[in-house]
């Protein structure tokens, strides 16, 4: 070796050369043992987990009728060309679906002039169409999960938490229905919001709070 030329030192952790004091001979043995996280690893992990996913509250909530101006909201920041969207809101289905005063005559069959005619002609300021059955379809079918009661209510701590709760209760995860940007949004603001619009979860939101 040169007189000038420095030695090479090597790291013992990178060379495996510690002292691994919370592994006997046989576990060092295993084939499997490099797989076993320790306790110093576990802890570590925990406090990653909790400064990214852990300083505020999932909230899942049901469907309900003290909702209604945040479906609406998110309604219109849907893209007009899916299949969730729908030119009449969900607070106007609401309202001729539970709330409105119908006139007596409109179920007067001598008067010829029934519901789906009264729909019509107040409905077809949000959405005119040709199809004469389109209104009514709407006050039929369109926003099924919406009901004539307020939303309930659940909080979790961490996403898995709330994907386990939903697995039981509505018989599939819901956290990975959370877009990439929403979930990334969830973690850079202090609040975050999701509306599900189809499917056994149509209805359901989830909030993020910090």
């Amino acid at each position: 070796m040169s007189k000038n030329k420095k030695p090479i030192l090597f790291d013992d952790i990178e060379w495996g050369n510690q002292e691994l004091p919370h592994l006997s001979h046989d576990e060092i043995m295993n084939k499997n043992w490099r797989l076993r996280p320790n306790k110093a690893d576990k802890e570590k992990t925990h406090k990653v987990n909790l400064k990214n996913y852990g300083q505020g509250e999932y909230i899942l909530r049901s469907p309900g009728n003290d909702l209604l101006d945040f479906y609406d909201k998110k309604m219109l920041l849907l893209d007009p060309t899916s299949k969730a969207f729908s030119k009449i809101p969900p607070s106007v289905v609401y309202h001729y679906r539970f709330k409105h005063h119908y006139p007596k005559e409109l179920f007067d069959k001598s008067k010829n002039y029934g519901r789906n005619a009264y729909l019509r002609d107040i409905l077809k300021k949000y959405h005119d169409t040709k199809d004469p059955t389109y209104w009514s379809q709407v006050y039929k079918t369109r926003f099924k999960w919406l009901i004539d009661k307020p939303h309930k209510e659940w909080k979790f701590k961490f996403k898995s938490d709330l994907n386990k709760f939903a697995l039981e209760l509505l018989g599939q995860k819901i956290g990975h229905k959370l877009s990439t940007q929403s979930y990334s949004n969830n973690l850079k603001n202090k609040n975050s919001e999701t509306m599900f619009w189809r499917g056994n979860i149509a209805g359901w939101s989830i909030i993020y709070e910090e």
